[in-house]
Parts: C-alpha cells; structure tokens; sequence
C-alpha cells in the first residue's frame, strides 16, 4: 500500500507540474513596456511565470524577432514545456508615436515668429530625415527653447523639448537654414517664343528674397498678355527682359508712320527696319525720302513718330521734316 500511495503521489506531482509549465507559442506581438515578459511569447504558463522578464524591449517603432532556436532555449531556461519543429518565429513589435521632420519644421518657424524673425520664413532643417519616435500614447506636442536666429547668416538655432510642456522626454538641438520668402507669378508651362501668356499659364510661386533682383517681375498683370522673348523654364522668376508684348509688327513690313502734335496730324508710309509689340520703340524707313528714325508701335503697322523735345511746334515741325 506503501508502495502503491508513493508512486500515485508521483504521478500527481508530474501531472501537476505538466499542466502548469505546458505552453503555446504566441504569434506575432505589441508590447509597450520597455522589457519583454514570458506572457509576451508563451500561453498558458504555470504560476507567476508569465512575469519573468526575458528581455529589453525594442526602442519604440522598432522590433525584434525571436527564432526557433532563441525560442528553445528561453523555455528551457525557464522551465516551459515546449519545444519547437524547427520553423517557428515571434516577431516583437513597438507601437510609436513619430514626430517628422515636417512637424520639427512647422514648430520651429512658429518658434522663430514668436521670437521676432520675420514673416513670410522657410526653414529648412540641416537633418531634414529626421524622425523622432516616442513610446505609444505619448503626449507628441513640440515646443523650442533657445531659439536663435542669424540674419546675416540665414540660419537659426534651437533645443527642442518633447511634450512641450512638462518634464522632457526628448531633447535636441537642431539647426536650420533660414530663408524670408517672397510671392511671384511664374510660368507653369514653358510658352514659345510669339506665344500670348494668357492666366491660365501663371501660377504664383515662393522664392527666397535673396533670389530676387530689381528686374524680376512681381505682378500677374505683367505677364498676362505678353510673350517671351526667348523662352523661360516654368515655376522660375521671370526677369522683365524676358517678357515682351506680342509683335504687331515684323520687321520689313509696310507700316503707317503717324505724327500728332496738336490738332496736326501727318502719315506717311515706312517700312520697318526692326520688329516691335505695343508701345514698344522700333526704326522705321521712310520710304519717300529713306531716312531712318525711331517711333513707337501703336497697333498692327501702325507707328507714332516721338516728337522731339522742343517747343510744339518746332517740334512739329521737325518731325514733319523727317517724315517727309
């Protein structure tokens, strides 16, 4: 009976030990602590077992993964009945929150504003990659503190805090290139040569200010209805010089040369030695007595002769000697 009481107290223990260390291997998982417990790989796991830390958790948006035979010797380490075929895995994942370099930039111009820079800034981070991640359900609010901003240098300088307020998580010092932007009309096609600018061919674009010359132009009405003299890349400044209104008159064709000065009115019949829009100055032959002068388009072969700057009509009388 003796006998008999042992081996059955036996059984029960082995029994009792199976039921309690037999386990399932968990699939794919989350965790969001910073070390990784039994539970997080195993089901079914005998007392306080799930507990047991095995190890450092990734860093938050990273993971690691855990092979068959890692898997082995962790259950053997920590007395798990299983085993493995040879073929299994566990990937270990951490959710993150990320901050982008798109949100570092927004924050750091607010940053810079508030600071007295300038309206109208584009800051370019130096590490333009960069992307912060924080565990999940973390307060992600950015904030800046000794913001510096060099005019004469066009950069700016900042420590950035994560939450914004409250005990930092995150702290780190960034720079940047700093450039006040301005507002201009471009092409958005590349128009030829002849080719009226019509509105829907302007868009309106931001340029850095130190791109910007005195002979770029800055109003739509300055393109609308013009041409190019000899073509412009779209989405770049249009210098003034590169703009022309449309030709109404070619160059050898038979134009009315007109002088008005007072209630006189004198025409006289040219031919066009150069090309021209409106209201520009073109020179034009009097085909009567061959000489040359300037005048200025009015229309399709139509020319204005400039009196000179004398009195009226000396000067009438000037212009009416070229003319004839």
């Amino acid at each position: 009976m003796k006998a008999l009481a042992t081996i059955l107290l036996g059984t029960s223990i082995l029994f009792s030990a199976g039921a309690a260390t037999a386990a399932d291997l968990h699939g794919d998982v989350d965790v969001n602590a910073d070390t990784i417990h039994l539970g997080d790989l195993f089901d079914a796991l005998g007392p306080n077992q799930a507990t047991i830390v095995i190890g450092q958790a990734p860093a938050p948006g990273h993971r690691i993964t855990y092979d068959a035979s890692v898997l082995d010797r962790i259950a053997a380490a920590n007395g798990v009945d299983w085993k493995s075929t040879g073929n299994e895995r566990v990937i270990v994942s951490r959710p993150s929150v990320d901050v982008t370099a798109d949100q570092i930039q927004a924050a750091f111009t607010k940053a810079l504003a508030d600071a007295g820079a300038p309206a109208g800034m584009e800051v370019q981070l130096d590490n333009p990659g960069t992307v912060l991640r924080l565990p999940a359900n973390s307060d992600s609010s950015i904030g800046f503190t000794n913001v510096n901003y060099d005019a004469a240098r066009g950069r700016a300088t900042g420590d950035l805090v994560i939450p914004a307020k409250g005990e930092p998580v995150i702290r780190q010092s960034f720079g940047a290139r700093v450039a006040v932007m301005v507002t201009l009309p471009v092409l958005n096609r590349r128009v030829a040569p002849g080719e009226t600018i019509a509105a829907s061919d302007v868009e309106w674009t931001k340029v850095p200010r130190t791109r910007i010359s005195g002979d770029v132009v800055t109003e739509a009405r300055d393109l609308i209805g013009l041409t190019v003299r000899h073509g412009a890349s779209p989405y770049q400044p249009v210098r003034t010089d590169e703009v022309r209104a449309p030709v109404v008159v070619t160059r050898g064709a038979l134009v009315t040369m007109m002088l008005q000065s007072g209630n006189m009115t004198l025409t006289v019949q040219g031919r066009a030695q150069t090309e021209g829009g409106v209201n520009e100055i073109i020179r034009v032959t009097n085909t009567a007595s061959n000489r040359t002068i300037d005048a200025r388009v009015a229309g399709p072969d139509l020319v204005m002769v400039q009196p000179t700057a004398q009195a009226p009509v000396a000067a009438a009388r000037t212009t009416r000697t070229a003319l004839n």
